[in-house]
């Protein structure tokens, strides 16, 4: 349930500084060089609904699946400039009934940094494939979904507006799956997040998401596209904790879009993230 800055220099005045060197030019330190190895770790905890002890509830406040932990670690590597090749691991729990860990297909990535060149703005792009080694790559009468292989992009895009606390992004992730065990349980699935904070303190921001998810099963027409859940047109608000640069907690209600908001449709949301290296 898991959710990202670069320069715009003045061409003509670089072009005169090249040309003009000063006697501090031996005196400027290296630029700094690019980490080597990254690691990061996301975790959402979402609770189950007032009306359905145990589980996220349905847009009419009904019970919709079980109450879960989603978690991802990932690292990369460099491979070039703003090229990195990486790996994600990714897994999640049910809080009803069996809260036995499931691991889901691995994620092995290339991405890209930096995409657009302009200040303020960071942007990253993964292209990605996802053997179906875990449970979930199964077929669906063994009890996963049959994705034997998947392959998909990922974007990322955040600017921060300059001299401001305010900054706005969003993350997209469409992925196509491939069955050799019989058919899968959606052909093509993925979701959209738009985002804006505001950071008030050093410690302290709120946070504001949207979330539509979408998926083409797979016994429908294939220009027939449905919601997916439980995130199928949601709204995350709340307030996160920046106890450093690398560790933040967020607290989050969330509320369906398509309908009027009411307790008994109302979840919340805790998220943790954690920069490893």
């Amino acid at each position: 349930m898991v959710f990202f800055f670069i320069v715009l220099t003045n061409l003509c005045f670089q072009a005169q500084a090249a040309e003009i060197p000063t006697p501090d030019d031996d005196n400027i330190p290296p630029p700094k060089k690019e980490q080597k190895v990254r690691s990061s770790f996301f975790m959402e905890i979402m609770s189950p609904g007032s009306n359905s002890p145990g589980y996220v509830p349905a847009e009419d406040g009904s019970p919709l699946i079980p109450s879960n932990i989603f978690a991802i670690l990932w690292i990369d590597y460099p491979i070039a400039e703003d090229t990195r090749i990486g790996y994600w691991q990714r897994g999640n729990a049910n809080l009803a009934g069996s809260q036995t860990f499931r691991v889901r297909n691995p994620r092995f990535e290339l991405r890209k940094l930096n995409v657009w060149k302009k200040q303020g703005l960071s942007s990253t792009y993964d292209f990605y494939i996802q053997p179906g080694i875990a449970p979930e790559g199964g077929s669906i009468a063994s009890g996963g979904s049959g994705r034997s292989l998947e392959i998909g992009i990922r974007t990322s895009h955040a600017y921060t507006f300059p001299e401001s606390h305010w900054s706005i992004g969003m993350t997209t992730e469409t992925t196509k799956a491939f069955s050799f065990r019989g058919p899968t349980s959606a052909n093509v699935y993925g979701w959209a997040m738009p985002w804006i904070n505001h950071h008030w303190s050093t410690h302290f921001s709120h946070e504001h998401y949207f979330t539509l998810s979408l998926q083409q099963l797979s016994q429908d027409p294939w220009h027939r596209i449905v919601y997916d859940y439980p995130m199928p047109l949601a709204t995350q608000n709340g307030v996160s904790y920046h106890y450093s640069e690398s560790v933040s907690i967020t607290f989050l209600v969330n509320n369906y879009l398509n309908t009027a908001p009411t307790l008994k449709n109302t979840w919340f949301s805790f998220w943790l993230s954690a920069k490893i290296l």
